[in-house]
This record gives C-alpha cells, sequence and structure tokens, in this order.
C-alpha cells in the first residue's frame, strides 16, 4: 500500500509504477480537470463500484444553516444541483473512455457472426436430414406393408383357383321335383 500527500501526486505514482491501482473519489474523477487529463492520457480506467460514501461538509454561519440546509435539499430532491453539476462538471474522460470503448468493443460485422451461422445451418441440415429419412422410412415400411398385403392377396386367389368350382349346369343337382330327363318321364307314362 502506497500513500501520497495529495490527490495529485497520486496519478503520478500510478503512471511512475509505484502502484498498479487506486482508490479514488468517484467525485474527483468525474469532475476535476487534473484527474481527467491524467486518466486520459495514460489510459487508466474507472473500475468498480463506490466501496463507501464520504460526506462533505463545509462552514457556515450559524443565522445561515437552516436556509443552507433548505435551498440545498430542495435542489438535491428536485434534480437541480445533479443537472448543474452535469452542466458544468469538467467532461474530457467521457469522450477519451467513448473512443477507448468502441477501439476495444468495435462493431459487430457479419463475419464476426459467422460461426454461430455456420452452427446454425449445420444443425438445420441434421434436422431436414433426419425429417427426410423419417419420411422415407415411412413410405418404405408402408410399400413393404403394401407389398405383402398384394401377395397375400395373391396366395389366397391361387387358393381359391386350385380348388373346383362346380360350374351351374353341371354339378347342381336337379331336386326330386325335377326329373332328370323330362323327355324319358313322358314315355313311361300310358296314355
Amino acid at each position: 500500500v502506497v500513500t501520497f500527500p495529495n490527490s495529485g501526486d497520486l496519478f503520478a505514482g500510478l503512471s511512475n509504477g509505484d502502484c498498479q491501482a487506486a482508490i479514488v473519489p468517484e467525485h474527483d474523477v468525474l469532475a476535476r480537470s487534473d484527474f481527467q487529463e491524467s486518466m486520459c492520457a495514460n489510459g487508466f480506467h474507472l473500475v468498480g463500484d463506490a466501496i463507501f460514501t464520504v460526506y462533505v461538509g463545509f462552514a457556515v454561519r450559524p443565522d445561515l444553516v437552516n436556509a443552507l440546509s433548505y435551498y440545498t435539499l430542495t435542489m438535491v430532491y428536485q434534480g437541480i444541483f445533479a443537472s448543474t453539476y452535469e452542466q458544468f462538471r469538467y467532461k474530457k474522460i467521457d469522450t477519451c473512455l467513448d473512443e477507448v470503448s468502441e477501439v476495444e468493443e468495435g462493431q459487430l460485422t457479419a463475419l464476426d457472426m459467422a460461426g454461430v451461422c455456420l452452427l446454425f445451418t449445420v444443425f438445420l441440415l441434421i434436422a431436414v436430414g433426419l425429417r427426410l429419412a423419417k419420411r422415407g422410412v415411412h413410405r418404405v415400411r408402408s410399400t413393404i406393408s403394401m407389398l405383402s398385403e398384394i401377395e397375400k392377396i395373391q396366395n389366397e386367389s391361387k387358393t381359391l383357383e386350385s380348388l373346383e368350382v362346380p360350374n351351374d349346369h353341371e354339378g347342381l343337382s336337379k331336386g326330386p321335383s325335377q326329373p332328370e330327363d323330362a323327355d324319358a318321364t313322358e314315355k313311361q307314362l300310358p296314355i
């Protein structure tokens, strides 16, 4: 841990390599020109969240304390203090950090997304291939099923053809009411 006699010497110590990181007041970084000039010149960044809050006060005559407190709180609650601070603070750090972030991050191009697109295309082709294969297997199964049904029907028709089926006029028996030969019956009867 290295301590410096004042905050101005802090960035000189960072630049010289006396330390690798520093705990600095966020308000000083956002408002002071010397902090921002050193940070932008050396490429330092403000990182992390606030560690703790330090309240700052100043001396006021006793007869002005109530009025000053009232108007200060009114300005804070109405947002006047924050907007005035933002309007008049030193803003070099905003532009130098934006330039650094643009250089570091850049914009994504189609070439950057080529791997994702290629992977998506491969999975899409696999899915389409599996779907077509499933349809093909279903068609083959239904064709095989249909062929086996046709073969079964053909076997049944061959079996039926092999059985002797009598013709209507040859094998039918004439019942007792029908004589076998009508001419013969007439000859036997006397007239």
